[in-house]
């Protein structure tokens, strides 16, 4: 779910720190708040996967020329600008079907097209690696309680 907010960002994250995170026995988090620093943009991510509500995911932006928020599940989307103070409602059809949790279905499809050659895969290798190490930050910040610094791919070179 993270590499959503990283596409929006066009970036990775340099540093991690998780401030609140438990779950089941283990490592596997069903609740987590954690922050994110880009450089020069700083990101959150929160995440209630037993949340009472339901399931959703959404995307918020806040910059100095407006704001965005938008639902990956209902395809909603909410922009305000500077210029526009009255939020416009867009819409885009949200692919489905969901199975399991959200997004599982599309993994495991987009894991097995890209080993069978059907369907380029949009996530490639170099960019699943990058998403690990930067699961791998939250994990020791998990370990130190502080902020933990994400590996670059191109160290293990």
């Amino acid at each position: 779910y993270l590499d959503a907010l990283n596409h929006v960002l066009g970036a990775l994250p340099k540093w991690v720190l998780v401030q609140d995170g438990r779950g089941n026995t283990g490592r596997m988090q069903s609740y987590a708040i954690t922050q994110l620093d880009y450089g020069e943009i700083w990101g959150s991510f929160d995440a209630n996967i037993s949340a009472f509500q339901g399931q959703g995911t959404t995307i918020e932006v806040c910059g100095t020329e407006g704001d965005l928020k938008a639902d990956l599940f209902s395809g909603k989307m909410r922009l305000r600008t500077r210029k526009q103070l009255a939020p416009q409602i867009l819409e885009v059809p949200a692919i489905e079907p969901y199975a399991g949790w959200p997004g599982m279905h599309e993994c495991v499809r987009a894991f097995l097209d890209a080993l069978t050659g059907r369907i380029p895969a949009q996530a490639g290798a170099c960019v699943i690696a990058k998403s690990h190490l930067v699961g791998l930050a939250a994990e020791m910040s998990i370990d130190t309680g502080t902020w933990a610094e994400v590996e670059r791919l191109e160290d293990f070179k």
